[in-house]
């Protein structure tokens, strides 16, 4: 039987102007060895393979099939973000809250439908 493999992408944006760019752009600089040893990645199979900044999109592996997958990737969320300092940026700039959305898709299932 062949291991449980799934390849994730998950892309965030936020409409608050130049502080998600900023966090962003640190989330960006961790390197991906520190942050696959964090015990809340491994404990959810979890595995970033790749991070591009701007539109913050995190390329995953998850190994193992156990759990919701959306739980998996709000776990991944909260890590980056205190990986990167996140709150530390907010309170910098006197910010007490910021709405990030985004969604999670399997890239090699994507349809670009524009071109159709």
């Amino acid at each position: 039987m062949l291991p449980f493999v799934i390849e994730m992408r998950l892309t965030l944006h936020s409409p608050s102007g130049g502080v998600f760019p900023a966090i962003a752009e640190k989330v960006g600089r961790i390197p991906l060895d520190v942050l696959n040893k964090d015990p809340r990645l491994l404990e959810n199979s979890i595995e970033v393979t790749h991070i591009e900044t701007g539109c913050l999109i995190v390329d995953v592996l998850v190994t193992n099939s156990d759990g919701e997958i959306s739980l998996k990737m709000i776990c991944l969320v909260k890590c980056l973000m205190e990986y990167c300092g996140a709150f530390h940026i907010l309170l910098d700039n006197n910010i007490s809250e910021m709405k990030i959305s985004g969604y999670y898709y399997q890239p090699w299932n994507y349809v670009d439908k524009k071109g159709i």
